[in-house]
Order: structure tokens, then C-alpha cells, then sequence
């Protein structure tokens, strides 16, 4: 049986979460405290991992700005 086609926006938020899976391991961050950078529950961090197109501006700022992410390439992504 063959694979499900992805939608264009699932393929952005794979992109999305891919840039800041790689920015992650750069700086040496663990997953477990991205909760604490946008400043959430460890529990919505991870709905927020599930469902990228869930992630507000601002915690997207938050994330770009801890990783030190270019704005453009996060935002490359993400749109």
C-alpha cells in the first residue's frame, strides 16, 4: 500500500521543525528545555512539536532568537 500524499503545509511545518531540529543540535540544546524558550508547559511544547502550525509568532521569535536562527530561514520555512 502506498504512502498518503503530504499537503503542502505539512510539508512547511516538516521544513519548520527540521530548521529548528538542526539549530537544536548546533547550539546543544536539549529538546526538553524548548518548553522553557517559549515559555510553555513541556506538554504544550510537544502538541506545539505535533503541530507546528500551532506555534504563535511570538514563541517562533522565541526560538529564533534562543538558537540564534536566521529570522529569514525560519521564516523561509514556516511560510
Amino acid at each position: 500500500m502506498g504512502r498518503k500524499a503530504t499537503s503542502r503545509d505539512e510539508a512547511k511545518n516538516r521544513a519548520l521543525l527540521g530548521v529548528i531540529e538542526k539549530y537544536k543540535a548546533i547550539g546543544d540544546v536539549p529538546g526538553k528545555d524548548m518548553h522553557t524558550v517559549i515559555g510553555v508547559s513541556m506538554g504544550t511544547w510537544y502538541n506545539r512539536v505535533k503541530n507546528p502550525g500551532n506555534l504563535t509568532l511570538d514563541e517562533l521569535r522565541s526560538i529564533s532568537r534562543q538558537l540564534r536562527i536566521p529570522p529569514e530561514e525560519l521564516f523561509e520555512n514556516a511560510m
